[in-house]
């Protein structure tokens, strides 16, 4: 499989990683929890060649997601956490044929990777990369539910995750992560009507989720 990845995204991705391992061994705190919350999920869908057509976007889907925390904080201001779990993501689309619009849910177990920044004693900001595996999915196209298009799309993807988090009590947070995907899901050829290849689309997922957190 392809994956096309920003380098600038990658490298801050790396320094954050990396700078988060210098947290004091002897300082650590140590936090467990789990969060979950909705999910406003899309499709970019690109073309290659860009003369084929412009990039274009689904509409939005509600979706939903449930995680574990796993979280370390040293005496200064960095810290890391590991955040597995499941995401549903996917998009929305105009039926062409029924009222309702078509639906594509794509069920991720996925393994965020997240170094933490406390900025001040309540806000956090949290940013690293986010690997997860596609284990169903699932569509209702033209009024039909239960459609499956596993065939379709790829089990692996590789995204980046970044966003903050704000402390409400001791064991309570709210927060707003925004998750790009570098890898594509999905991947379809195109040709003309006399069979001769013209070029590809690729559907990338975005995902924006809010979450509430109890760790303690």
């Amino acid at each position: 499989m392809k994956i096309l990845i920003d380098k600038s995204w990658l490298r801050i991705f790396i320094l954050a990683l990396l700078t988060s391992w210098y947290v004091p061994v002897s300082a650590q705190e140590f936090r467990i929890g789990f969060e979950a919350g909705p999910n406003l999920s899309m499709a970019r869908i690109t073309y290659k060649p860009k003369t084929v057509a412009d990039t274009e976007y689904s509409k939005v889907l509600l979706s939903a997601h449930v995680n574990g925390y796993f979280a370390c904080k040293g005496k200064g201001f960095m810290g890391i956490s590991v955040r597995p779990g499941l995401s549903v993501k996917g998009s929305s689309y105009k039926s062409l044929s029924a009222d309702a619009n078509d639906r594509l849910n794509l069920f991720y177990l996925n393994l965020p990777l997240m170094a933490d920044f406390y900025l001040t004693r309540k806000l956090e900001f949290s940013i690293g990369p986010e690997p997860a595996v596609l284990l169903l999915t699932s569509a209702r196209m033209d009024g039909h539910p239960g459609v499956i298009l596993s065939d379709m799309y790829e089990t692996f993807e590789l995204s980046g995750i970044a966003g903050f988090c704000y402390r409400i009590n001791e064991r309570l947070s709210a927060g707003l992560r925004y998750s790009h995907a570098f890898s594509w899901s999905s991947e379809m050829a195109f040709y003309d009507i006399n069979g001769e290849f013209i070029g590809h689309f690729y559907e990338y997922n975005h995902t924006l989720m809010f979450s509430l957190r109890c760790a303690w």
